[in-house]
């Protein structure tokens, strides 16, 4: 289960065996920069398949541009991907659920990214809990598929042309948007800890 996740571009190649909405993407490296651009085009992002923040993802444009900046994402961070560009609007969204060893979702939050810092790429800075019945659906989805237990914090994106959602990745761990989750009425370290002594989780308000 974390195998899978852990690595961005396994992540991607799971999502695509089963049906769940992501960006197409590929392993990015010398021998197969063509086929890469045949398959995505431009613009595009170079993703490394290990890294946290948005550190190392690098929007190209064009042929000479992804040929001049992927070994510098590779000496950095190691493998990556090249990634198709969604087109979205200025948010995206944060999905944190647990999911307990029978399959249950015991609680859930999610928060629409309305700034970031970096400002074009990075971490949260003001959030707003909504609910999405169509987020949570494909989420929860995606968690049973992995047989997953405990906390999930999904990424996702919203194409700007027709409104389809895209994972963009699992964190799986606690993220730093937990404290939004609390406000909004979800104690996860609550949910955590009483889960894994095996002692029942009460209901929230969210």
């Amino acid at each position: 289960m974390l195998s899978v996740v852990e690595d961005k571009n396994t992540f991607m190649e799971f999502c695509d065996k089963n049906n769940i909405p992501h960006p197409t993407t590929l392993p990015l490296n010398s021998e197969n920069i063509e086929h890469c651009i045949r398959e995505i085009g431009f613009p595009s992002l170079i993703k490394p398949n290990y890294s946290v923040g948005a550190r190392g993802i690098t929007k190209v444009t064009s042929k000479a541009e992804l040929e001049n900046k992927y070994l510098e994402v590779i000496d950095k961070f190691g493998t990556c991907t090249l990634q198709e560009f969604i087109d979205n609007n200025d948010y995206y969204y944060n999905v944190m659920l647990y999911r307990s060893r029978n399959g249950n979702i015991l609680a859930y939050t999610i928060i629409k990214i309305v700034r970031m810092y970096p400002i074009d790429a990075g971490s949260s800075s003001c959030c707003i809990s909504v609910e999405n019945d169509e987020l949570l659906k494909i989420c929860k989805d995606c968690l049973d598929k992995l047989n997953w237990v405990g906390i999930a914090d999904f990424d996702v994106l919203q194409r700007l042309d027709n409104g389809e959602y895209k994972i963009i990745e699992i964190n799986p761990r606690v993220p730093a948007s937990l404290k939004a989750a609390n406000i909004s009425g979800i104690n996860f370290p609550e949910i955590i800890a009483l889960d894994t002594i095996g002692k029942s989780v009460p209901e929230y308000i969210y």
